[in-house]
């Protein structure tokens, strides 16, 4: 009885995985981008960390932000699953240390920020959910 139980646990699990589908109606409804031409990004190799947390340290306290507390949160949140994924704490550093930007061979931005913009990333034109 529990080796029927097992394996009935094993088909659920391995059949659930095979019935996702992203474009369900009752799903927000999902843009399948291509991929975007250029080289692999590494931003771990041979245990190191190839990339550091670029971001706008006042953007939360502007007037049209002041409200929405969301980068500072999100900073924990990533550094954390970082850490745990890797074994090591990424840098977070001011997008306007020219310096320590120029240390890094790649830049994660979080949030709205001058290096965001540039890169073509408008959040003002995301939804509330967007990512």
């Amino acid at each position: 009885m529990k080796n029927k139980m097992v394996a009935a646990v094993v088909a659920l699990v391995a059949l659930t995985g095979f019935g996702y589908d992203i474009h369900l109606k009752s799903l927000t409804p999902v843009k399948e981008l291509a991929r975007p031409a250029g080289a692999e990004m590494r931003f771990v190799e041979k245990g190191g960390l190839n990339f550091a947390i670029a971001l706008d340290p006042q953007a939360e306290t502007r007037a049209k932000n002041r409200s929405k507390k969301s980068i500072a949160p999100a900073l924990v949140h990533l550094t954390n699953a970082i850490f745990r994924t890797t074994g090591r704490l990424p840098a977070v550093i001011d997008e306007n240390d020219a310096a320590a930007l120029a240390k890094w061979k790649y830049l994660l931005v979080l949030g709205d920020s001058k290096l965001a913009r540039a890169a073509g990333v408008d959040v003002t034109k995301m939804p509330l959910e967007g990512f």
